[in-house]
């Protein structure tokens, strides 16, 4: 891939930046260009700092830079063609999006290196991220909800990846009964076999999942999640201008009355998930500034409906989130970037001042939750706990933005084992650092 990116870099350098606009297509070789540098100072068992949710993004100890060319493409304006190309530490270079796409206002189709996000979570997401580095996807959505009269407006997504380690089907259903009220479902479905096109629906139904030795024994997640609109606030708090307030339910396993190995109809839906999960936040929007808080755990079983864990080792807590397969791509979740056994409190606040925007964020990410056994899984006295503190100062040129940032870091009962999915916790342990960046952003064009 180097090579080809470099001769890349150099086609697009030899085109006018400000690309070209006529009627039936449009150019843009050098849309915006952006350098951003960080200070990492690693301590022992973390030589490395994860940058959450930034495409598998990671930082070694000391100087690190990220050099990224972003452009496009389009043709009648229903063909596209879109590419970041990133530049790291002034060394390795690779695409983190080259794709082309159709679409026509009202659905899309996608192919090509990307990164997609399910659900309405703002700091992660339990079944799909842009945590890890991007994938060669196909996807197929609605671009505007399909309206039934009476019964309101639906829109759906479908994502087929292609990851190192395993393939991934994916799809998003959601249904507006009013426009400031989401319902959705969600599923996602790891496989490694090779299956013929009709036979998809089995491996989506997961009729003869958890039966080992089958074809169509896969690693499945699903949830099914709810949002608040708060643009209708509007009218009566005129100083908010949006938001939402959402809770999602999830789970790693489930107990459905369409499955071979059930065939009991159970609570009002017909299911229960096994080793459930749940992630809920509230984000609100003002003139100028904007507030964000959000909690996710995979490690406490909390069933809507019914316990269907009464009985068993883990009818109290679970191990199972990400097990399977392992859900990692280049050593980064693809889910949720907390991991397995997790918790996570997120908090963000911006402000946009007369000459400047401020923002100020909290992170507290625990880890290991349920590594302590016995007949039944018992709750870690000493998970591993990360602390963060960060503030970010940016100020805008026009086409020119600046933004300056700083993050403190506190660990806490280390996990001493590299590996992602297995906890080696030693109490009290203790450490800190910190992380000072900066980014400099120009876009061309109007």
């Amino acid at each position: 891939m180097k090579p080809l990116c470099k001769i890349f870099l150099l086609t697009i350098l030899s085109i006018n930046c400000y690309g070209l606009d006529y009627d039936w297509y449009k150019l843009k070789p050098l849309s915006s260009i952006s350098l951003r540098t960080f200070s990492y100072s690693a301590v022992k068992y973390y030589p490395n700092y994860k940058l959450y949710n930034s495409y598998g993004e990671f930082l070694k100890n000391g100087w690190n830079s990220f050099l990224q060319l972003n452009g496009s493409a389009s043709i009648i304006e229903r063909f596209y063609f879109n590419y970041r190309l990133q530049n790291q530490n002034f060394d390795d270079i690779y695409f983190q999006k080259f794709n082309i796409s159709y679409n026509d206002k009202s659905v899309s189709f996608l192919y090509g290196l990307d990164s997609i996000w399910l659900g309405h979570g703002y700091h992660g997401s339990l079944l799909l991220s842009n945590n890890a580095t991007p994938f060669k996807i196909l996807r197929f959505q609605t671009e505007k909800p399909f309206h039934i009269p009476y019964l309101g407006d639906f829109t759906y997504r479908f994502i087929h990846g292609w990851l190192a380690d395993f393939k991934l089907l994916a799809h998003r259903f959601s249904y507006l009964p009013i426009k400031w009220i989401e319902l959705g479902v969600n599923q996602t479905v790891v496989y490694q076999q090779k299956y013929k096109l009709w036979e998809f629906f089995k491996v989506f139904s997961a009729t003869e999942e958890n039966i080992s030795g089958q074809k169509f024994d896969n690693d499945q997640r699903a949830s099914i999640d709810i949002a608040l609109y708060l643009d209708f606030l509007n009218q009566y708090i005129p100083s908010i201008t949006g938001g939402k307030i959402y809770y999602e339910y999830a789970g790693e396993d489930l107990f459905a009355w369409w499955q071979k190995e059930d065939k009991i109809w159970i609570g009002p839906l017909g299911f229960e998930f096994f080793d459930p999960a749940q992630s809920y936040g509230l984000q609100i929007n003002f003139i100028k500034s904007r507030f964000c808080i959000e909690y996710s755990q995979n490690y406490k079983i909390k069933n809507l409906f019914r316990n269907v864990h009464l009985g068993t080792s883990y009818q109290n807590l679970t191990k199972k989130w990400y097990r399977k397969v392992p859900y990692i791509q280049n050593n980064f979740f693809v889910g949720h970037h907390m991991g397995t056994e997790a918790s996570d409190i997120f908090l963000e606040y911006f402000h946009q001042f007369k000459y400047f925007g401020l923002k100020f964020f909290y992170h507290l990410e625990r880890h290991g939750f349920a590594s302590s056994y016995g007949n039944v899984y018992n709750s870690s006295k000493y998970p591993e706990t990360f602390t963060q503190f960060g503030l970010e100062l940016n100020k805008s040129f026009g086409k020119l933005e600046i933004s300056i940032l700083y993050i403190s870091n506190d660990y806490l009962n280390i996990d001493v084992n590299p590996e992602l999915l297995e906890y080696v916790i030693q109490k009290d342990m203790r450490t800190s650092n910190s992380i000072f960046g900066m980014k400099i952003l120009y876009s061309f064009g109007d």
